[in-house]
């Protein structure tokens, strides 16, 4: 299964008053966009296979950007 840190305000980018701020905990998983749309309806992405230990930004404008914690 999938473990995914609560869905936080990333207080960082100030640009994006909608950006959410998803932690991967788990092991490299690929996450289906049912699993992320019901947190975020707003935007449904299409994510890539991701490492652990990874921060995936997500905004409305569906760009997804991920950077080593």
């Amino acid at each position: 299964m999938i473990t995914l840190s609560s869905c936080s305000f990333n207080k960082q980018a100030t640009s994006y008053p909608k950006v959410k701020t998803i932690k991967v905990v788990d092991e490299p998983i690929f996450l289906k966009k049912p699993q992320i749309s019901k947190m975020i309806p707003y935007s449904p992405l299409r994510l890539k296979d991701l490492s652990t230990k990874k921060t995936i930004y997500i905004n409305p404008n569906q760009i997804l950007e991920h950077s080593k914690k």
